[in-house]
């Protein structure tokens, strides 16, 4: 009796953690482009629930922005574990973050573009790596820095992604 009891503990026990282990593993798709914005916003329109990066997506755009503050700790964490479609982040933190292997190219999007944004492909190629984010979006933000957008190459919707900034890069090739 005490055996059986025991044994039933432990089996409750192992399908708990199994249960835990493989909704924590799960692979969460959402319909969505998730745009990451790295900035450090001040922390009354935090609370006021204030984006000013929603105010400029098309339409009819599944569009999920999410906002972090301005920590290259963070940028780097989500980068490892494959979130965002978008990233948008200061320019401080491109240096550690441009790299070939790792963004899509985004040439036929810009010509003339600050070399801060490139960076030398596998084939000695230099490319376009980030495209910088419109000022006319930034004076919502006080105090902010200058920010730039990158697409990550792990995005699971790299066309969507690119399509949203695309509709977003103006004719100067700044996100507007």
């Amino acid at each position: 009796m005490k055996k059986s009891k025991i044994q039933s503990t432990i089996s409750i026990i192992l399908l708990l953690f199994l249960v835990l282990v493989l909704t924590a593993c799960q692979n969460k798709d959402s319909e969505s482009v998730e745009v990451f914005v790295y900035t450090n916003l001040p922390q009354d329109s935090i609370i006021k629930g204030e984006n000013p990066f929603i105010d400029n997506i098309p339409e009819g755009t599944k569009v999920s922005v999410k906002l972090f503050p301005g920590m290259l700790e963070r940028v780097m964490i989500d980068i490892v574990a494959h979130s965002g479609d978008i990233l948008i982040v200061e320019k401080e933190m491109l240096s550690a973050i441009l790299d070939p292997v790792g963004l899509h190219p985004l040439d036929d999007m810009v010509e003339d573009i600050d070399s801060a944004l490139k960076a030398e492909d596998d084939n000695k190629v230099v490319r376009v790596y980030a495209v910088p984010v419109s000022t006319s979006l930034l004076d919502k933000i006080p105090d902010s820095a200058e920010l730039v957008a990158v697409l990550p190459i792990y995005s699971k919707k790299s066309e969507e992604a690119l399509s949203l900034l695309k509709s977003l890069v103006g004719k100067d090739g700044v996100v507007q």
